[in-house]
């Protein structure tokens, strides 16, 4: 009898998280049901705060499984889905993204290649609201691919990966203390402890649009840095690696605050990078200075140039705003 229960259990449970996105979360959930391996289950977790997205999804039938919950974040909703979960690997889409016809059936065909692998990734698209492709995302080189190219950045897509459901619980699944950028936080504790493959051919879609998350810098700021600082994660690491990594999370962000034209906040995440490592640019290049690769002291001397005009132009800013009070 147990064997038998033990058979019908799927290979693949694919957990569909969903937030009132009714008009998207279906297309996400086609996207499994035309994948060329059929062995899985559908769960959908929905946080949804009315019936609309529930209705959306009656048409499916028994080809999902249900089930709702209230005002839980992100990582909270993952490990719903990871507990509720009976396959043996686990597969994670967010309502706006898409699953790659044979994603399923070549991720699966790797893990049960190679026993030793926690999980494997692969390449993805970028798309815009309408579905349309935009781009492939890059990603870090072949020899970065591993855990110290992961410290350094999340390059791994959440639509892009296949786990094993046993790592994740040997690893105490998704930390529900980080508000935001869990999954950087799990990749880099299974990263630390076991090998992980990565297919460069693209197996999933990521769409970008105003409401990803990705723009809440300030919880993402704060989720990158407590994820850094965990021992299980800096266990080994040298005090210089260390700084390198708290350095390169201040510097990443003070990027972003920037660009968003907040500068007081960029001006003290240059310094607070710079503090940490003097010459950050030494060990991370921005998006300015990709094709500048004999430009040392350029790299090096650009947080500090940024960190001055930051503090001009929120002079600047300042100024103006005296001026429009009077």
């Amino acid at each position: 009898m147990e064997d038998l229960m033990s058979a019908k259990k799927p290979k693949v449970s694919v957990l569909v998280q969903t937030y009132n996105r009714p008009h998207y979360v279906c297309e996400a959930i086609d996207s499994v049901l035309a994948q060329t391996f059929k062995d899985y289950e559908i769960i959908v977790i929905d946080g949804s705060e009315s019936d609309e997205t529930r209705k959306v999804l009656n048409k499916y039938g028994d080809r999902i499984r249900y089930v709702h919950h209230d005002n839980l974040d992100m990582a909270a909703t993952r490990n719903l889905g990871v507990r509720q979960a009976a396959g043996e690997l686990i597969a994670i889409l967010e309502d706006d993204d898409l699953f790659m016809p044979q994603k399923l059936e070549k991720q699966v065909a790797l893990l049960d290649n190679d026993h030793s692998l926690a999980f494997v990734v692969s390449d993805t698209y970028a798309i815009d609201a309408d579905g349309v492709v935009l781009r492939k995302i890059i990603v870090s080189k072949k020899n970065t691919r591993g855990f110290d190219g992961l410290i350094q950045r999340n390059f791994i897509q959440i639509a892009s990966i296949l786990l094993r459901k046993k790592h994740l619980e040997e690893a105490g699944l998704f930390d529900e203390n980080l508000k935001i950028a869990d999954d950087w936080d799990m990749w880099l504790r299974l990263a630390k402890k076991y090998r992980f493959l990565y297919h460069e051919e693209p197996l999933s879609k990521r769409r970008i649009h105003a409401q990803n998350s990705s723009h809440r810098y300030d919880d993402m700021l704060q989720a990158g840095l407590t994820t850094i600082r965990k021992k299980e994660i800096t266990r080994g690491m040298t005090l210089m690696k260390k700084r390198i990594c708290l350095s390169e999370v201040y510097y990443v962000y003070a990027n972003k605050y920037f660009e968003d034209g907040q500068y007081l906040k960029s001006g003290i995440l240059f310094f607070k990078s710079v503090v940490a490592c003097p010459i950050i640019g030494k060990f991370h290049w921005p998006k300015d200075s990709k094709k500048m690769k004999f430009s040392l002291i350029y790299r090096i001397l650009r947080p500090y140039l940024l960190m001055s005009v930051s503090l001009i132009k929120l002079a600047f800013q300042s100024k103006g705003a005296n001026k429009g009070n009077h």
